[in-house]
């Protein structure tokens, strides 16, 4: 008994990875978990360390997802002006970040960062979905 409750404290289990079948951008956050009482903000980073450019719409290109009962759910966009395509060269990294707070992030859990890049200029062919979300991380008090 003592066994269960031991377990049961803590953060939930990750949900599952996407994978990144082929080269092209990737997705990441400055960190793997982040606290309401200790982060001001949450930050994501867009990187292309591959030989091949990477294009992405900054009027729409980030949004955030939350896991909840087993998939995941958009909870909001975030990007720029609307705007042309813009080019992301080999080993160029973008960031950006959003203030950590209950308006954004409305409760506990996990979350996921999900950007829309492309891989030509008329934005008809998106990377696989594991190139394009970050890994899961853990949000709460």
């Amino acid at each position: 008994m003592v066994w269960l409750l031991a377990a049961c404290g803590g953060e939930p289990t990750a949900p599952p990875v996407e994978l990144v079948l082929e080269s092209g951008p990737v997705v990441a956050t400055d960190r793997n978990s982040y606290s309401w009482r200790r982060d001001s903000a949450f930050t994501w980073l867009l990187t292309n360390p591959h030989d091949v450019e990477v294009f992405y719409y900054p009027g729409n290109h980030i949004y955030l997802e939350r896991y909840s009962d087993e998939r995941w759910e958009p909870i909001g966009l975030y990007g720029g002006v609307e705007a042309d395509p813009l080019r992301l060269r080999s080993d160029d990294t973008l960031s950006a970040s959003v203030r950590l707070s209950n308006d954004v992030f409305p409760e506990s859990g996990w979350y996921r960062v999900h950007s829309r890049v492309f891989r030509d200029t008329a934005l008809t062919a998106l990377w696989p979905l594991g190139n394009r979300v970050s890994p899961a991380v853990w949000v709460g008090p």
